[in-house]
């Protein structure tokens, strides 16, 4: 059983498998980010379609239609009690009745005041729905697209701004991941460049040193001359004490 660490076939096997996590660590925050992204966009989709100039019109349309529907409701009611006879007063309090009736439809519909921001003519069976359906056309008529657009942008900007920021950090893990496999080419790369520079180093200084080491070969000669009658006169007395020693014993 082969129980060596440091051989070429378990360092390419586990370089594989350092390379499969960074992979997967890719694809599963790249799938997550994109997904949050593609949630905000969905809901920008609506926020844009719900406030657009087109949708508002429409809104307008439809509204503006059931409120002459209504109106009309409101001006047969109106002509059946003047038909009657039926006659009201501003300044005569009615609490019911048609006199009553017809002060609330007559008032309701008069273009010179806004009588429907009251509650008496708000809540009144006959004018309720034709009052909200005015404050409505009106609230429409007020609308600002591009306003409503960005106070509703709370509803996608948050996924666009996570969705980037976990793509962002999964490509950051991911490559750590992934260079850690690539050490061994990085450091080769490096002593690749360094060795050039070592080298063309060591060629320069070559003929410095050697010049060097002639110019101190006479230097050295001369003080190993001078020095060899000292170092005699060091043996002889060396020997000479070693024989006297051997004397007296």
């Amino acid at each position: 059983m082969n129980n060596n660490y440091l051989n070429e076939q378990k360092y390419q096997k586990t370089k594989s498998k350092i390379s499969l996590i960074a992979l997967i660590v890719l694809l599963i925050g790249l799938g997550f980010g994109i997904f949050l992204i593609s949630i905000g966009l969905e809901n920008k989709k609506k926020i844009d379609t719900k406030y657009s100039e087109e949708t508002l019109q429409n809104q307008i349309d439809k509204t503006n239609k059931k409120l002459t529907n209504i109106e009309t409701t409101l001006k047969e009611k109106k002509s059946e009690l003047e038909k009657k006879g039926i006659t009201y007063s501003n300044f005569t309090t009615y609490s019911d009745g048609e006199s009553y009736d017809l002060k609330i439809i007559t008032n309701s519909m008069d273009p010179s005041f806004s009588y429907c921001s009251f509650d008496e003519y708000k809540n009144n069976t006959l004018t309720k729905e034709y009052c909200s359906l005015k404050t409505e056309v009106k609230k429409l008529e007020t609308t600002d697209v591009d306003f409503d657009k960005k106070f509703n942008s709370s509803e996608y900007i948050p996924y666009f701004i996570f969705g980037g920021f976990v793509i962002i950090a999964t490509l950051m893990i991911s490559g750590s991941i992934y260079m850690f496999t690539k050490r061994r080419e990085i450091m080769a790369f490096s002593a690749q460049q360094v060795m050039p520079i070592a080298q063309e180093g060591i060629e320069k200084m070559t003929p410095t040193m050697s010049k060097v080491v002639e110019d101190m070969s006479p230097t050295m000669k001369k003080v190993a001359k001078d020095m060899a009658p000292v170092y005699g006169e060091i043996a002889k007395e060396i020997t000479k004490g070693i024989k006297e020693g051997k004397e007296d014993k």
